[in-house]
């Protein structure tokens, strides 16, 4: 045989090898509901846009002789981006949606973890916020990004609205709306198609990685592992250029941890590692967003502590950045929109002066810095009208603000000075619906 015969053969079956089936795109559904009643059935939509808007984004051509790799996906978890907390029943179910959709594909497969340095090819960005409708009652509404993360541009844009959705926060991760993970999150879910994400939005992201993956350790009641973990993730947050204020979340998640197992082992050692994460936390609030953010839990209708020695960790760790720093601050007790507006002032009012007078215990110069005040249901959350919902427990709440000494009680008015103001029709309590009309 000639050797032009044998390069004819050969071309043809390079060209017969090459040759390709291709496969016509229907356009994605646009049928979205104006707001779903039911969880599952607004992520399916969801995740069935995200497959079909990302699996438009790649090849359409499938190949004789050669299967294309699969594109990775990265799942992150659900921000509540009015309270800033971290949403745990709604994020796993959210994730087991959109796995089970992309998990069929032929194109993606989801990456439950990052793998060393290797990000996923995409991220799926959700946040959910809350709003008003035409009726004055409250939804939900869940926006959604998938981020290509080689380019840092949006490839997929989605979204549903929910009439009510399980806004139960994650126990590590009560945070605040103005930290920047949060601020980052909302704005990279927010973004239009080719729109581009910031780089701190993935230095960001990294952080939160390592945490999701030491959460899911020490849900299994693994520890020490996620203590390593939580220590691999406060060190990448304390690269050089990075803010303190990333080491937030990753200090609450090991504070958590170290707390948790503590009360399984009564080791002294764990209690101190959980001591002192609260106290980077504390000056990392104080410093960042003017005010701390740290769980103090009640007994139900009580001023009482829920549990005394944990939050006694936290009164404690409060007490050192007072002594240490010397701010004034203003502690303000809130309650949930169940039972009488005027007992809610009493309550609320209650449990700041015990947050109060603990602090003076350990610190008694604070005396003359520090200043309570309650507001009962009026600067709700959650808001809605039954203890028993789950979310609701964000309403049950102490802040700390930091503020300057000259105006430490200047417009600071009283819970009861706030009702008259709301009965008299100046402002309006943020319970839903509204409780005082």
């Amino acid at each position: 045989m000639k050797i032009s015969h044998l390069l004819l053969i050969l071309i043809g079956g390079i060209f017969l090898a090459s040759c390709a089936i291709f496969t016509p795109q229907p356009p994605c559904s646009t049928n979205a509901k104006s707001v779903y009643s039911d969880e599952n059935e607004g992520f399916s939509f969801v995740a069935k846009e995200l497959l079909c808007q990302l699996g438009k984004e790649l090849p359409t051509k499938k190949w004789f002789f050669f299967k294309p790799k699969k594109k990775t996906v990265y799942i992150h978890w659900i921000r509540n981006t009015n309270t800033g907390n971290v949403l745990d029943t709604t994020t796993k179910k959210f994730e087991k949606e959109i796995t089970d959709k992309f998990y069929n594909s032929e194109k993606f497969s989801v990456m439950k973890k990052k793998v060393g340095d290797k990000q996923a090819d995409y991220i799926i960005e959700p946040t959910l916020s809350k709003s008003n409708t035409d009726v004055g009652q409250k939804k939900y509404v869940l926006n959604v990004t998938g981020i290509n993360s080689k380019t840092g541009l949006v490839s997929a844009v989605t979204k549903a609205s929910f009439s009510s959705i399980d806004t139960t926060p994650r126990e590590a991760m009560l945070a605040s709306p103005k930290r920047k993970p949060t601020k980052l999150e909302a704005e990279a879910s927010s973004l239009d198609k080719n729109e581009e994400v910031t780089t701190e939005y993935f230095e960001v992201l990294e952080v939160s990685q390592g945490i999701s993956e030491g959460h899911a350790l020490f849900e299994a009641g693994e520890f020490e592992k996620a203590r390593d973990i939580f220590k691999q993730t406060a060190e990448l947050a304390k690269k050089e250029g990075r803010k303190k204020e990333e080491m937030v979340e990753v200090c609450e998640a090991s504070h958590l941890n170290s707390y948790s197992w503590f009360e399984n082992t009564r080791n002294e050692e764990h209690l101190e590692s959980a001591s002192q994460c609260l106290k980077e936390q504390v000056a990392a609030d104080a410093e960042y967003i003017g005010e701390i953010n740290a769980l103090i839990e009640f007994k139900t209708g009580s001023s009482k502590f829920k549990n005394e020695q944990k939050s006694e960790l936290v009164i404690k760790a409060v007490a050192e950045y007072i002594e240490e720093q010397i701010p004034c601050i203003r502690i303000i007790g809130h309650t949930s929109c169940t039972g009488d507006a005027l007992y809610n002032c009493n309550l609320s009012r209650n449990r700041a002066k015990a947050v109060k007078k603990q602090i003076i215990k350990h610190y008694p110069d604070a005396k003359p810095d520090i200043t309570s005040r309650g507001r009962a249901f009026f600067e709700a959350i959650d808001g809605r009208h039954n203890d028993n919902l789950p979310g609701v427990e964000s309403d049950r709440r102490v802040e700390f603000k930091i503020t300057p000494c000259d105006t430490l009680t200047k417009d600071f008015p009283t819970c009861k000075e706030i009702y008259r103001r709301i009965k008299s029709g100046e402002m309006k309590d943020k319970c839903n619906p509204p409780r005082i009309k």
